[in-house]
């Protein structure tokens, strides 16, 4: 094969859902024999799709494209290139979570341009005037600056001091860099807490940029100044900047969903709450309008990460006016779009119209060439562009997964749904408390527990910690633990609201949790009832992502269920829970892929084929990524990432892995985790484990269950008769609390 067919083939792979093998396709043709010109063509493709890998977020990819033209530019002595490709990598790294590897790239970058400069072989000056031109002291400029910022993504505030000093050196004649350098100057101290100072230097860069002309960034910066006035309890002149501001923006078109949110906080703390909340109302209903704003800028990952606090905070405040239904529709929202976010920054459109994928690319791209302006009416347009965008994908999305909705829905649309005798408990997490909106077919309300996110964080955390000691241990100590987590249990029980725990749930019949923030890691079934129960002994329970979900038609065992069993050969365990299942279901239903013979090629192909999928095996658990998490196969692994986007036969997964129920709570509440990519990918119902079971153990739960669930009773029916039956036979909560079933 020529190297110019090779390249049209990995081009084509690019283009495949989720890009294909076009990485390995690439890399393999770098490591064959060619010429130094074919070289350079494949680093040409190499470069061009790492800016698109980037722009598409998938920067782990885009830094492997990076990697191998850099290695093929450096060789040519092309400066100019081998700059921007580094540039590239350390935006990467820096969306990553790496500031720190982001930094050292960023100075190797400053020493090619010091060469550069002394060269003098390129156009001079910090201020470009001629378009498209390549200036180094220019780039030298916005190096330093993006170095500044790195230095306070990793906190190191003195080190971000120094490289602001230099911009301001640096600058010249550039007034756009010096006012930034002073309002860059005053974000540090905002962030030590040093506001008078703060103010001051907010003062200096408005002034700068009011000499320019440049009025938009002007009323940015008044924002922080409001925003320091506010911390320091002068809250009638953050006021009137905050309204100056909101004026100016409202009569350019350019309303700012921040802006309405920073003056409902400070008419909160002038007890004007009426007035707090049409402005809180405003902001939400600013950020919905610029749906699709989604770009990861080069310093965090996280999409539009501190904006979603907005409908949490728009939403306490609606239920501090006594407007339960108005909070309850925030808390729906802030999921959908954090569901819809994440989705479209994974690019993970599953089988949305091409043609509809590439306007969204092409409006992102656009919007992300003008990270560098200050062109606001641009911009804005843009943006809505990308909203009509967003929308129709949101619409395609719901038409072809019926598992997904992205509208909220009134409680009476919901209580309707509900089926008969069942409660469903939808949470909302915040500072220092949380509310309950609980639902039924005749009622909703709205609960309060006096317990914040920090002590539902060291709960569960706790939690776990007692169940995992107590499952470690035998005989009477053993005893003795489940003692003291019982009681540990009944203490946390009376953190729950009292009407939900003496009335709420005795008068129901099966229980319906939407959990928030470390709710998610939380046991509920270890709740202890007035009778002394556990709760999962008392009650079916199942866990649903968002409350769309609720009164689905529950899922019956019913076609061919596949058991991929121990994968990696080393879970002797692993063996006699394929075989238990087999017997369960009998060969004619159950077909079984064992050891080596787990090919992710015979994985996924199983999953599009089979309606019911068993994994016992290795889960690995990525901290600080997510949608590298995997399922460790024979030959490889199958992610989270490599499940988002594909379309699966299986509606029933089991996955009994360590920790499978384990993920990363994205804010909005979206949980990034393998149920999520389960349900994306098709499956109606998945159920996952919260912490680390013994492999002794797992046969004798999935054994109990699958007897169960091939008698026809519902997957949360069938868990509870397995869990009262391992209670029954003296089991741990350590071996029975461990599963949820998640639809």
């Amino acid at each position: 094969m020529t190297v110019r067919d090779r390249s049209a083939k990995i081009q084509e792979e690019y283009r495949k859902p989720e890009h294909g093998n076009f990485i390995r396709l690439l890399e393999d043709a770098f490591m064959g024999k060619i010429t130094a010109e074919d070289e350079l063509a494949l680093a040409g493709v190499a470069r061009q799709r790492g800016w698109n890998l980037r722009w598409e977020h998938k920067f782990e990819s885009a830094m492997t494209c990076f990697s191998l033209a850099l290695k093929v530019y450096e060789a040519g002595g092309e400066a100019v290139t081998v700059y921007k490709l580094r540039k590239g990598t350390a935006f990467c790294e820096s969306a990553l979570g790496h500031p720190d590897k982001a930094l050292l790239i960023f100075k190797e970058m400053l020493r090619g341009l010091n060469k550069m400069v002394r060269a003098g072989t390129y156009l001079a000056g910090s201020c470009p005037v001629k378009a498209g031109k390549f200036y180094p002291e220019y780039e030298m400029l916005r190096t330093v600056f993006y170095m500044s910022v790195a230095c306070v993504k990793s906190g190191d505030l003195p080190e971000a001091v120094k490289y602001l000093d230099r911009v301001s050196e640096l600058a010249g004649g550039n007034i756009r860099f010096r006012a930034l350098a002073l309002q860059g100057q005053g974000k540090v101290l905002h962030i030590k807490g040093r506001h008078n100072e703060a103010l001051a230097m907010f003062r200096r860069a408005a002034h700068v940029f009011r000499e320019s002309g440049n009025d938009y960034k002007v009323m940015n910066v008044r924002e922080d100044i409001a925003a320091d006035l506010h911390c320091l309890g002068r809250y009638s002149e953050a006021l009137e900047e905050l309204d100056e501001v909101i004026e100016y923006y409202e009569k350019n078109k350019a309303a700012d969903h921040w802006a309405y949110f920073h003056r409902a906080a400070t008419l909160e703390k002038l007890r004007r709450y009426k007035e707090a909340k049409i402005d809180y109302e405003k902001a939400v209903e600013t950020f919905e309008k610029l749906r699709g704003d989604i770009r990861t800028d080069h310093f965090r990952r996280t999409f539009s990460s501190s904006r979603m606090v907005i409908y949490e905070r728009a939403a306490f405040n609606a239920q501090a006016a006594g407007d339960a239904e108005s909070a309850y529709m925030l808390l729906q929202k802030a999921k959908a779009r954090s569901f819809l976010e994440m989705m479209i920054n994974r690019h993970s459109y599953g089988s949305l119209p091409p043609k509809l994928v590439r306007e969204i690319g092409n409006a992102q791209t656009e919007l992300g060439k003008l990270e560098e302006s200050d062109n606001a009416v641009e911009s804005l347009r843009l943006r809505m562009r990308l909203t009509e965008l967003m929308r129709e994908a949101e619409r395609d999305a719901a038409r072809r997964r019926d598992n997904i909705s992205l509208e909220p829905l009134d409680t009476a649309v919901i209580r309707a749904k509900m089926p008969e005798g069942a409660l469903a408990l939808d949470f909302l997490a915040g500072e220092s408390k949380t509310f309950v909106f609980a639902l039924t077919r005749d009622k909703f309300e709205c609960l309060e527990m006096k317990t914040g996110k920090k002590e539902l964080e060291e709960i569960s955390f706790d939690v776990s910690d007692f169940i995992i000691d107590a499952g470690a241990c035998s005989g009477e100590e053993r005893s003795l633990k489940e003692e003291v987590l019982k009681w540990s249990m009944r203490k946390i029980t009376e953190l729950f609201p009292q009407k939900l725990m003496k009335e709420l749930i005795p008068a129901c019949e099966n229980l319906v949790i939407a959990p928030h923030s470390y709710l998610h890691s939380f046991p509920f079934c270890l709740l202890v009832t007035e009778d002394g129960r556990y709760l999962g002994e008392a009650r079916p329970l199942y866990y649903i992502d968002n409350i769309q979900r609720v009164g689905k038609k529950p899922l019956v065992a019913g076609g061919a269920l596949l058991v991929v069993s121990d994968p990696t050969e080393d879970l002797s365990a692993a063996g006699d829970e394929a075989a238990g299942i087999r017997a369960i279901f009998g060969s004619g239903k159950c077909g079984t892929l064992k050891g080596s013979a787990c090919k992710r090629k015979k994985v996924i192909a199983a999953l599009e084929k089979y309606s019911m999928f068993h994994f016992a095996g290795h889960a690995v658990i990525d901290e600080k990524n997510q949608d590298s998490s995997r399922l460790l196969l024979g030959d490889g692994a199958l992610s989270v990432s490599g499940l988002f986007g594909r379309n699966i036969k299986s509606r029933f997964v089991f996955l009994n892995g360590c920790q499978t129920a384990r993920g990363k709570v994205m804010p909005g509440d979206e949980m990034n985790s393998f149920s999520r990519a389960f349900h994306f990918a098709g499956a109606d119902e998945v159920i996952v484990n919260l912490w680390e079971v013994s492999d002794s153990h797992s046969p004798i739960m999935t054994k109990l269950f699958y007897e169960n669930f091939i008698k026809g009773l519902p997957a949360e029916r069938a868990l509870q008769e397995a869990q009262k039956r391992a209670i029954e036979e003296g089991l741990s909560p350590f071996v029975w609390a461990a599963f949820k079933v998640i639809k």
